[in-house]
């Protein structure tokens, strides 16, 4: 059995985008199999993305009642538990830096939400 007779996917069970889609796989693994890039690849030069923060997971260990509490104050605001206690962690690490040189993430939002409902404070 070759390669492309294993991945394929159009056997008498397959839609017809499944079949669309592994003919579309098998083409491009022909091409990449049969295509040197190496030169391409010494060219290109690493770019950061912009705009964007880089977000990393954590385990964190908390007692039964505080998630609990945490997930009912998210529920009331429409938001998951960890969007909230992502905003609380920024807002506690935002306190202790310098005002000038960031902005929490949390005040922008709670400016737009209250610009957006009309009840921003007026100076």
């Amino acid at each position: 059995m070759t390669e492309d007779q294993h991945h394929d996917l159009t056997g008498p069970r397959a839609t017809e985008d499944e079949a669309h889609e592994s003919a579309r796989l098998a083409g491009l693994r022909r091409h990449f199999d049969r295509t040197d890039l190496g030169r391409q690849i010494a060219r290109a030069e690493r770019v950061e993305p912009t705009g964007t923060t880089m977000m990393v997971g954590i385990t964190i260990r908390l007692p039964t009642a505080t998630l609990d509490a945490a997930r009912a104050m998210a529920a009331e605001d429409g938001v998951k538990v960890t969007a909230l206690l992502r905003e609380w962690v920024e807002e506690r690490v935002a306190g202790r830096v310098d005002d000038d040189a960031v902005v929490p993430v949390a005040d922008l939002r709670r400016l737009i939400a209250q610009a957006t409902r009309g009840d921003a404070e007026r100076p």
